[in-house]
């Protein structure tokens, strides 16, 4: 649990949203490494900041993507 210092405020109001993503290829199969894990980190970290999110994990494994963004309303 968040402390009240990491709520964020809009008009009136008090909000901590956070969102857990995770992605696998088909089949589970060991792609993202190397160049393509980097490419994907780049890749994560630009839309989070251009939609405002602030990335509070981000783990890439072979198989599976793990992301955890904390957002506004």
């Amino acid at each position: 649990m968040p402390s009240f210092q990491e709520y964020g405020r809009i008009a009136g109001a008090l909000h901590c949203i956070g969102l857990q993503l995770v992605w696998c290829p088909k089949y589970r199969r060991p792609v993202l490494e190397g160049r393509v894990a980097d490419r994907l980190r780049s890749l994560i970290e630009a839309k989070c900041a251009e939609r405002g999110w602030t990335v509070e994990a981000l783990e890439i494994l072979p198989d599976q993507v793990r992301l955890f963004v904390r957002t506004g309303p």
